[in-house]
């Protein structure tokens, strides 16, 4: 099987498709390790907690007049926790669904043969759906 490119993966906010982006980096799902290990044990024994399912973060080329820029601003500013989704361009185009709060929010950079480009992140909160 040959490997899948990332040209065209979405992210969508509220049903809106994002656009002008340049970089999606996905949020890392993780456990916190919970010790159980006892004097009878004959090794480290453990078990997973709570599961985190991170941050994500992407850089958009910066347009307040778009629909999908104004809806990040929005949300950033009313502290909204909107629904997401980020889609892979592969075999049955896999969906994860989640819902996110504007995290941070970093204005673009001006330098000489520069676009102005928002690196944006958000805080994964609750459960990840994946539909494959």
């Amino acid at each position: 099987m040959a490997p899948n490119s990332t040209q065209g993966a979405t992210l969508s906010i509220g049903g809106t498709a994002i656009t002008k982006r340049t970089r999606i980096k996905a949020a890392e799902s993780t456990r916190a390790k919970i010790e159980t290990t006892d004097l009878d044990s004959v090794a480290e024994e453990s078990i997973g907690g709570i599961k985190r399912n991170g941050e994500y973060e992407f850089d958009i080329l910066w347009d307040a007049s778009l629909p999908s820029h104004a809806a990040i601003w929005a949300a950033y500013q009313n502290n909204t926790i909107p629904a997401w989704t980020y889609v892979l361009p592969s075999t049955g185009n896999p969906e994860y669904a989640f819902s996110a709060w504007v995290s941070a929010m970093t204005p673009p950079e001006a330098a000489t043969d520069t676009v102005q480009k928002l690196t944006v992140k958000i805080q994964v909160t609750g459960e990840v759906v994946l539909t494959p």
